[in-house]
């Protein structure tokens, strides 16, 4: 579970653009509002995707089922593709 969570922080920075570590502040870009748009709907996704997995973390006994890894796995696929798709990175 701890390799899923620190890939959504990963992938929120990078897809962010940001180049700092994890946890830093993340200053939005002034000149593109769309892009401060979508990645604010990218992050508030990937939050909530972090929560969850997080309580089927717990209600799986402290390590995800083979089939919650998956659940989430497709999730994150899903969410990332979403912002490229918005971004323009496709």
């Amino acid at each position: 579970m701890t390799h899923l969570l620190v890939m959504i922080t990963a992938a929120m920075s990078v897809a962010a653009g940001r180049t700092d570590p994890p946890g830093a502040t993340y200053q939005p870009d002034t000149y593109r509002p769309a892009a401060n748009a979508d990645f604010r709907d990218y992050k508030k996704q990937m939050i909530a995707l972090r929560s969850e997995a997080r309580k089927l973390q717990a209600s799986d006994g402290g390590t995800l089922t083979p089939e919650h890894d998956q659940l989430i796995q497709q999730k994150i696929e899903v969410i990332e593709g979403r912002f490229r798709h918005a971004t323009g990175g496709e």
